[in-house]
């Protein structure tokens, strides 16, 4: 068994803390329409994680620090609160990316082939869409809201 020091835990209680003051940014219709508005300037790689995440975060039997650090960085990634904005060009995401890869390593063993599969065939609706129109249409609907 791997010990933790003193130190450890009070840095992943504060981390936590961090996350949990993100959480309140959480809803599945905020999510979506962030999603949306800021799917091609994002990127795939910001989009996959937070994907990730939030399938992941669909699980009915996660753990609750689980599910605080999964909203908590999707709450992040919703909240125009960020480190870097959203609309800064070029780095807007960055901190974005951070906070979802950091939490998205520390949950990766809830993702499933299946979880993992359904990311893949949501990013392939979003990016292979031409107009905003036909990105809302993608990324909207999701069979298992």
């Amino acid at each position: 068994m791997i010990e933790t020091t003193d130190e450890e835990r009070l840095a992943t209680e504060q981390s936590l803390q961090r996350l949990d003051e993100h959480h309140r940014f959480w809803s599945k219709q905020n999510f979506w329409r962030k999603l949306v508005r800021y799917a091609k300037k994002a990127g795939q790689e910001v989009l996959e994680k937070a994907l990730m995440l939030y399938y992941v975060g669909q699980s009915e039997h996660l753990p609750t620090h689980i599910k605080v650090m999964i909203f908590g960085a999707l709450g992040y990634f919703i909240s125009t609160f960020d480190a870097i904005p959203d609309f800064t060009p070029f780095m807007g995401f960055v901190d974005d990316l951070g906070i979802l890869a950091a939490v998205l390593a520390g949950v990766s063993a809830w993702v499933s082939p299946e979880i993992q599969h359904k990311v893949d065939d949501k990013l392939q609706k979003v990016f292979k869409t031409q107009s905003k129109d036909d990105v809302e249409d993608a990324a909207i609907v999701d069979n298992e809201s």
